[in-house]
């Protein structure tokens, strides 16, 4: 049986990686513009961040090797921005269907 659990600190950065990758099309088909990058070699905590964009909102998250997350969400009529931290221990949120 397939445990959920992230077992090491890269495999989390692997995980998301693997999952922008399997929804950047629909991403793109459903009219959002949605970007990947790592962080530059050789940090004490490498990280990943992805942005997904529409046209009157953003999100940004960016997840780094320990699990560590930072989550801000934009809005453009109100000029609201919303951050949270989070702690990512499981691939079971990239799981959910209702993400895209």
């Amino acid at each position: 049986m397939a445990s959920n659990v992230v077992a090491s600190e890269m495999q989390v950065l692997n995980e998301l990686q693997a999952w922008f990758d399997s929804h950047k099309a629909a991403l793109a088909d459903s009219g959002y513009v949605a970007e990947f990058a790592e962080s530059p070699r050789g940090r004490e905590k490498p990280s990943v961040t992805i942005t997904i964009a529409a046209t009157r909102r953003i999100g940004q998250l960016t997840v780094w090797s320990t699990g560590e997350a930072e989550v801000s969400m934009g809005d453009a009529d109100s000029g609201a921005v919303a951050e949270e931290h989070r702690e990512i221990t499981s691939k079971i949120g990239l799981d959910r269907k209702s993400v895209v």
